[in-house]
């Protein structure tokens, strides 16, 4: 009994761990049908928007897994990360540097962006990318928005920002062709899980200048575009950092590396398939705490009757209960009421007392010499 009860409660605790871990085995590949970016400065018009859909997302097979994992042979980290998932998982997603869109902010937003933008306060820049993937859960939306922003402040190391300056003359036409440089904002590497998150991975790339962002965020350069034959018509261009270590070291040698485009690389969960779903739906946590639960309410059950049977299942001499229930009915037929009830008090007094009745009922040789075993019950 003891084993079968350890077996049970090893296996409570391991069939989460195991079945999640087998989600390889049985899940299905789950990869993004669209992935959007949008780059927006401060509150206005977005000044960047794009989505790359299926003709721009391109699966893994084999050799490009190969080709992944050269450039990380002496990163344990990425190595082991990497090893996690098979090449249909990972994803190359290829966006183009010029936005979708014309720039259609009105006349008096541009103004007070310049004064904003003029102004000593930090501007936000806030760049959102929206993942849409396969979800078999009702709970959880297969569209994944997630955030980065970068600050730039007015002031750096007590100097003007020189960027900042940069995206001013931009806006107000005086220069028109030199880029403004962003900080680390750009997720490049990316983990789109089945629970609705997508967050960028760290450690895929080195540190740069003692900035551990550069660990997991690129930086990108913006510039405002204008038609030749119209002044009026704007859009924005934004385009990855080429010339940095991580991109020559690393980034480079990836599989569809284009400096042209904007790379990013995302490593998706498997999906369960629909027939397991009312047992992933809720991920690990969510089964954990079932077994729990459940586990609880049958432990409760089983023990919660023993404590009303023990006083009967583990009696050691049921002959002197008979006997006492013969002995009612026997001065019952004898019209003896009066005794009757006397003997169906002491019958009840016994049922009333657990301890009582295993100790009234012990054979004659079990009982201690100050013990009484045919006395009555007080």
């Amino acid at each position: 009994m003891g084993g079968i009860v350890l077996f049970i409660i090893v296996a409570t605790i391991w069939f989460p761990l195991v079945f999640f871990s087998l989600g390889n085995a049985v899940g299905e590949p789950n990869p993004p049908y669209d992935v959007t970016l949008d780059l927006r400065i401060g509150p206005y018009e977005p000044v960047y928007h794009l989505s790359a859909q299926s003709n721009a997302i391109y699966q893994f097979n084999e050799d490009n897994l190969k080709d992944f994992l050269v450039p990380y042979k002496t990163n344990k980290y990425a190595s082991a990360f990497i090893a996690n998932y098979e090449a249909p998982d990972i994803v190359a997603i290829k966006l183009s540097r010029d936005s979708s869109s014309l720039w259609s902010i009105s006349p008096p937003d541009k103004k007070r962006m310049i004064e904003e933008i003029n102004s000593t306060n930090p501007i936000s820049i806030r760049l959102q990318y929206i993942v849409s993937h396969g979800s078999n859960n009702k709970e959880v939306s297969g569209v994944i928005r997630e955030e980065n922003i970068y600050v730039m402040e007015w002031m750096i190391d007590g100097k003007p920002n020189v960027e900042r300056q940069k995206l001013l003359n931009m806006l107000s036409g005086n220069d028109t062709d030199s880029a403004v440089r962003l900080g680390y904002i750009l997720p490049k590497f990316l983990k789109v899980t089945n629970r609705g998150t997508a967050k960028p991975i760290p450690q895929m790339m080195r540190v740069i200048d003692n900035d551990v962002r550069s660990e997991d965020l690129r930086k990108l350069d913006l510039i405002l575009r204008k038609a030749q034959d119209n002044d009026e018509l704007e859009w924005w261009e934004i385009s990855e950092i080429c010339t940095d270590d991580n991109y020559q070291q690393i980034l480079s040698r990836l599989p569809y590396h284009d400096c042209q485009s904007v790379m990013l690389y995302a490593f998706n969960d498997r999906i369960f398939p629909e027939t397991l779903n009312i047992i992933t739906a809720g991920g690990i946590i969510g089964l954990y705490t079932t077994l729990v639960f459940v586990a609880s309410r049958l432990l409760r059950g089983f023990f919660s009757e023993i404590c009303f049977k023990i006083m009967f299942e583990d009696m050691p001499n049921v002959d002197r209960v008979l006997q006492l229930c013969l002995d009612i009915y026997l001065v019952r037929e004898a019209r003896e009421f009066c005794l009757e009830e006397d003997l169906f008090a002491k019958l009840v007094f016994l049922f009333r007392s657990p301890e009582t009745l295993i100790k009234w009922t012990r054979p004659k040789e079990e009982v201690a010499d100050d013990e009484d075993p045919e006395g009555e019950p007080e």
